[in-house]
């Protein structure tokens, strides 16, 4: 007697750290985000998909790498998506994902 324990869990990849770390920096992107199956370092717009699916007969999946998560957030197309009352916890969310500045006495060298 087989199960398919051992398939499921070949199926399923581990989540690398940092996309964790990148979901978790604000409610609203777990909230409209996914991680692909296929590959854990790709999302999956919830929002951009369901929309391009109701407005044309073939089944899109919307995404990318997760290095161009804050870049997809700020397209036109995504913000058009986005509902009204939303958009504050969009804006929230891509500044969220923002690089933190360094502090100027990280970047002098010495003379």
């Amino acid at each position: 007697m087989s199960t398919n324990k051992g398939n499921k869990k070949e199926a399923f990849k581990q989540i690398p750290q940092l996309t964790t770390k990148i979901l978790q920096k604000h409610p609203y992107i777990e909230k409209i985000i996914k991680v692909s199956l296929q590959d854990p370092k790709r999302f999956e717009c919830i929002i951009c998909t369901k929309n391009l699916k109701n407005t044309s007969k073939e089944e899109t999946i919307v995404g990318g790498q997760f290095k161009w998560l804050k870049k997809h957030l700020s397209t036109e197309t995504h913000r058009s998506f986005t509902a009204k009352d939303e958009m504050k916890e969009l804006n929230e969310a891509i500044k969220a994902l923002g690089r933190r500045l360094r502090p100027p006495w990280f970047r002098l060298r010495p003379p």
